[in-house]
């Protein structure tokens, strides 16, 4: 019985081993760049993006009829941002409570436990991961979810609360699916 054991324990140490490798790979994608775009990326090179705002030197964009997948969950109304044309956030919408608590399980293994910040009507999730931050926001009575990705050498320069802001407004322009 002490053989079968032993097996039956390296069979799955393996296993979750190769479970834990296939999450890295999103991590390690996600520091390159977001679906297909690296960050930094001029926006002039990028095709098929249609402007929802400019303000001062922040563009904010969309892809018509564009699905995007996060951690095999689907998202709604993706906002891509740019700072003095160069790419440098993606925004999302998260459809259901259970989408996001789906991804934030997935952003745990990948990225660890989260700083939180509690706030009145808010819950943020905080990770931070080579030269990404990842937020993950939760609003409990609005039911609204929210998901975005900063390139920090780029969000470094402007003050992320002015872009979330303006996010909230012009996510609200964004078609839906």
């Amino acid at each position: 019985m002490g053989l079968i054991a032993a097996m039956i324990k390296s069979i799955f140490i393996f296993g979750m081993a190769i479970i834990l490798m296939g999450h890295g790979v999103c991590a390690a994608d996600l520091s390159e760049g977001f679906s297909g775009l690296n960050w930094g990326t001029d926006l002039s090179t990028i095709e098929n993006l249609s402007e929802l705002s400019q303000k001062e030197n922040v563009g904010y964009y969309f892809r018509f009829n564009e699905t995007v997948l996060v951690y095999n969950t689907n998202v709604d109304r993706v906002v891509y941002g740019f700072y003095q044309n160069k790419f440098f956030a993606v925004y999302f919408r998260i459809k259901s409570r259970k989408n996001f608590d789906k991804i934030k399980e997935s952003m745990i293994l990948d990225y660890g436990p989260p700083r939180a910040q509690l706030r009145v009507n808010r819950t943020i999730y905080i990770w931070e991961h080579k030269n990404i931050k990842i937020k993950m926001k939760l609003y409990e009575k609005e039911g609204t979810h929210k998901l975005a990705y900063y390139y920090t050498p780029l969000s470094r320069k402007l003050n992320e609360s002015r872009l979330e802001k303006n996010f909230e407004q012009f996510i609200k322009l964004a078609p839906k699916k």
